[in-house]
């Protein structure tokens, strides 16, 4: 763990960041407090990342949204009652 004042830091970041493939957090603090993480990304980050760029599935998320959230819908009790949920 390191922690970085961003108060009287004046190097660079790519002076202070981890070397690639290490795991480390660094902190930045403000008037000695922690304010903000810089945190490396994961495979699951990657993947959020890659989702987010991909303008024709995002477009289909928003679309699929919008309708669920238009309409139609069933009640608790009639999908229960569909299938045969006590």
């Amino acid at each position: 763990m390191k922690t970085i004042p961003i108060e009287t830091e004046r190097r660079p970041i790519k002076d202070w960041l981890p070397k690639k493939n290490r795991r480390e957090v660094i902190y930045l603090t403000e008037d000695g407090l922690a304010a903000f993480a810089v945190v490396p990304l994961d495979e699951g980050d990657r993947e959020v990342l890659a989702i987010r760029k991909n303008k024709k599935l995002m477009a289909r998320i928003e679309e699929l949204t919008r309708l669920a959230l238009e309409g139609p819908r069933k009640s608790l009790a009639e999908v229960k009652k569909k299938y045969g949920i006590k």
